[in-house]
């Protein structure tokens, strides 16, 4: 400090080692792989997710534990979403079912200096739909089977967008039909047994499969 009988004693050397640290910081890098999170949807609130940086020179020379998050988005004009824990690499946001809301996010250092956003995502508040009803197979000869359905009971509050379809259970085969579907023909089916699937999805994804056995 200076006063007016001039300057005191010179501090030590900020440590290049332990917090605040004399070193010069950039700006660190976007949150990569940001999207939907791997939980299960939910209809309600749409749960969104990153990678925290893997590097201190994605955290543009700070150290990792420094960085902190800022989620935007909403209906319309993104705005900022309150942090509860501003450390986290997850958020899950309260959203009108059937709603779909803007997302992205970008990183803060101890300097202040923030990434880039990342790029905005249209993310649905809704959850997978439930099993198809009144599924039934039947063989038309020629071997060709026929698979029928009906809508499922509950849609997870958006509208279902397609069904999907395989005679082995999705391991290997899987066919689309349109939301307004109801019926598939498996055609080329040689003598045996199989199980025959149908699965409704929406934005989503897929919901639990309805299997004949």
């Amino acid at each position: 400090g200076v006063n007016a009988n001039g300057g005191g004693a010179w501090s030590e050397w900020s440590s290049l080692m332990d917090e605040p640290r004399g070193v010069c910081v950039d700006a660190p890098a976007a949150p990569a792989n940001f999207g939907r999170h791997t939980d299960p949807a939910v209809a309600g609130f749409v749960k969104v997710s990153w990678d925290a940086p893997a590097s201190e020179d994605e955290a543009g020379g700070d150290a990792l534990g420094n960085v902190t998050y800022e989620v935007w988005g909403g209906p319309g004009e993104a705005v900022p979403f309150a942090m509860l824990d501003p450390l986290a690499t997850e958020l899950n946001r309260s959203v009108p079912v059937g709603g779909t809301w803007s997302f992205q996010v970008r990183a803060v250092n101890s300097a202040g200096k923030r990434s880039a956003f990342s790029p905005a995502l249209r993310l649905a508040s809704a959850s997978a739909p439930g099993r198809p009803t009144s599924v039934d197979a039947s063989s038309l000869g020629n071997g060709t089977v026929s698979l029928t359905w009906a809508a499922p009971a509950g849609t997870g509050g958006i509208p279902v967008t397609r069904y999907e379809l395989s005679n082995d259970t999705f391991l290997s085969v899987l066919v689309q039909a349109p939301a307004s579907a109801t019926q598939y023909d498996f055609e080329g089916q040689r003598a045996g047994d199989r199980n025959y699937s149908v699965r409704a999805a929406n934005v989503v994804g897929p919901g639990p499969a309805e299997t004949l056995e």
